[in-house]
């Protein structure tokens, strides 16, 4: 399908982070906390893939202040914020200041009706093959 803008908005809890620790209450992250598990090798590759195929990335999460922190250490951790065009804000050509919701082509989110489907479905939906197995 040819999209007219790339624009993946994509959540960070369930979806990135492949647990739901933060909402379960085993751990409570600061800004110093990285100890969830990391994001699987899909999720890594399918973000690479998505930039260089001219997507802008925005982190849309329902964390603020110190939690916040602590996603973007843990994308820091990983070597993927940078991939980010923006977190929690419209990206250009998307600029409206109407809403507190994201203006994007796709929403990658755990809490979609029927789960979240997976990197390699993402990857598959949004730019077509396979992810390479290293």
């Amino acid at each position: 399908m040819k999209r007219r803008y790339k624009i993946a908005a994509i959540d960070f809890d369930g979806t990135i982070k492949p647990t739901e620790q933060s909402f379960d209450g085993t751990i409570k992250p600061t800004e110093q906390s990285n100890l969830y598990e990391p994001p699987s090798q899909e999720c890594i590759q399918t973000l690479h893939d998505l930039k260089a195929n001219g997507w802008k990335l925005v982190l849309w999460t329902c964390r603020a202040g110190r939690n916040l922190t602590a996603a973007k250490n843990y994308l820091s951790r990983y070597e993927i914020l940078d991939l980010f065009d923006e977190i929690n804000e419209n990206v250009q050509p998307m600029r409206y200041k109407t809403s507190q919701k994201i203006v994007a082509t796709v929403y990658i989110d755990d809490r979609v009706i029927g789960g979240f489907p997976g990197w390699e479905a993402v990857r598959d939906e949004l730019i077509g093959g396979t992810i390479a197995r290293g």
